[in-house]
Parts: C-alpha cells; sequence; structure tokens
C-alpha cells in the first residue's frame, strides 16, 4: 500500500531531499548546516513513521505479542536469577 500512497513518496522523496543536504554539509564541514540537516532528516523519519503506522497498514498480520512475567523472588537470588534477561 505504500507504493499508493502520496504521502509516503512525499516523506521518502525529503528523506532523499535532507540526506543529500547532509552528506553536502558534512563535505563542506559546516557543522551548523550538517546539524540542521540532520535534525530535519530525523523529522521526516519520525513524521513518515507516524505516519505509516496511523494510516497505512504495514504488515499483513498484527504480531503475536506477549506479556513477558518479571521474576520474583523472595530472599537471595540464585545464580540463575542474576543473569540478565533478554526480552
Amino acid at each position: 500500500m505504500a507504493k499508493e500512497d502520496p504521502s509516503y513518496e512525499h516523506f521518502r522523496r525529503e528523506f532523499r531531499r535532507q540526506a543529500r543536504k547532509l552528506a553536502a554539509f558534512g563535505e563542506q564541514q559546516n557543522l551548523e548546516g550538517a546539524s540542521y540537516a540532520y535534525l530535519a532528516l530525523i523529522t521526516t523519519c519520525v513524521e513518515c513513521h507516524s505516519h505509516c503506522r496511523d494510516v497505512l497498514r504495514i504488515a499483513a498480520e498484527p504480531p503475536n505479542l506477549k506479556a513477558v512475567p518479571i521474576p520474583t523472588t523472595e530472599g537471595r537470588l540464585s545464580d540463575e536469577d542474576r543473569r540478565p534477561i533478554r526480552r
């Protein structure tokens, strides 16, 4: 659906334009210009992601999300309980 959406196409063009500006400012070693172009580039990313999330349906099926329980213990923690949990 994204290919057919005019707003998405606008964001794609804007992202490319800002990326070219960022590269040009970097080659010129223009820190202020590069900072501004970077912020504009990130803003474009955030706006596009918001548009895609709120307007476009990207995935055919929603992901199968589940709650991850947080282990609770009373007293001393075993070595097994001390290791980091990947979520």
